[in-house]
């Protein structure tokens, strides 16, 4: 038979873990900064810690309520070469028509194909794309 009268121990009989400001601020910069691939959830169990709790240090430190967050130093950042030119101008209408001549069409249908031969300008071939759809 059992001792039902037997203290058991329970998580109210259990000392409160206390966690220090830098401990709880190293957390919340591996989650906001992205040092470590481990989600929240992750994270929390790998510290036995509450995932809720830790979302509230996330917060904090966002706040600043954890102190200064830390910044990447000028070393540490990369930057992508930029060159900036001049914006290119746009041809006429009358040259872009010139440059799209073209002297044969060749057609591929489902039942066979159809080659036209000449020239067509753009206006040409607008109104064939359009009576083909």
């Amino acid at each position: 038979m059992t001792n039902l009268n037997k203290p058991t121990q329970t998580y109210r009989s259990l000392s409160r873990r206390r966690y220090s400001r830098d401990f709880k601020r190293s957390l919340a910069q591996q989650l906001v900064d992205g040092e470590s691939s481990l989600t929240l959830a992750q994270l929390a169990r790998t510290h036995d810690i509450h995932p809720n709790l830790l979302g509230k240090w996330r917060r904090e430190y966002l706040q600043g309520k954890l102190g200064e967050q830390t910044k990447p130093s000028m070393a540490e950042q990369s930057f992508l070469p930029v060159t900036i030119t001049s914006p290119a101008t746009l041809p006429e209408r009358a040259d872009v028509a010139a440059a799209l001549m073209v002297s044969s069409l060749e057609l591929r249908l489902r039942k066979g194909s159809i080659v036209l031969e000449g020239s067509f300008t753009v206006d040409v071939l607008r109104d064939l794309v359009e009576a083909l759809q």
